[in-house]
């Protein structure tokens, strides 16, 4: 539904659930074994009038500011209405998304990763920078 919503095509997968189960029975630590940290994400979002291209622009730039440098992109919706901007830190293992979406008016962001402190700390600095007090 997401993806049709937004005018991306989904197909699909008939090994994503078994990607998933492995992945999930990867993560499950048996007695005295120590599991592996859990990824966290914190969002948010707000109301925003903003363009979008001028929206992005200075998204990126705020997000290139605090480290968010690796593997940056920009995808846009079939329309032209909304986009999603997406980058990895620098020096953690920490990835940033914000969405944009002129039609409902709201700009949200996500921060996640594997390191708790890090990923909450990147994640106020960002939306702090990004979204003021809103």
């Amino acid at each position: 539904m997401f993806g049709k919503q937004f005018g991306w095509g989904l197909a699909p997968n008939r090994n994503g659930m078994k990607t998933l189960i492995k992945t999930l029975a990867h993560g499950l630590a048996l007695e005295g074994e120590t599991r592996p940290l859990a990824p966290t994400v914190y969002t948010t979002a707000i109301r925003s009038e903003g363009a979008l291209v001028e929206s992005l622009a200075g998204i990126a730039q705020i997000a290139q500011g605090l480290g968010f440098t690796r593997y940056n992109e920009t995808i846009y919706s079939l329309d032209g209405l909304s986009a999603t901007y997406h980058a990895e830190h620098d020096d953690w293992a920490v990835s940033l998304a914000i969405d944009c979406c002129t039609l409902r008016k709201t700009a949200s962001l996500a921060v996640s990763g594997i390191h708790n402190d890090e990923a909450y700390t990147l994640f106020n600095e960002a939306s702090s920078q990004l979204f003021g007090d809103c």
